[in-house]
């Protein structure tokens, strides 16, 4: 089955890409954060959903350790 691939990128939305943020977000089987985004805390998805968040560290962390 194809797979549809969703990527919001824009801080500043109008009332339309928020409805479309939000219904992707409900329908989606996985959802990928490129940071920290504590509003995904206060949703409720379906337990078949997973969400996967990728952290980056600051400079001098990436500086101690590289």
């Amino acid at each position: 089955m194809p797979q549809k691939v969703y990527i919001f990128l824009r801080k500043n939305r109008n009332w339309f890409e928020m409805f479309q943020l939000h219904y992707a977000l409900g329908r989606a089987q996985t959802i990928v954060l490129d940071d920290y985004y504590n509003k995904i805390y206060g949703l409720k998805f379906n337990k078949k959903t997973h969400v996967v968040q990728s952290w980056h560290a600051t400079g001098a962390f990436k500086k101690i350790w590289i």
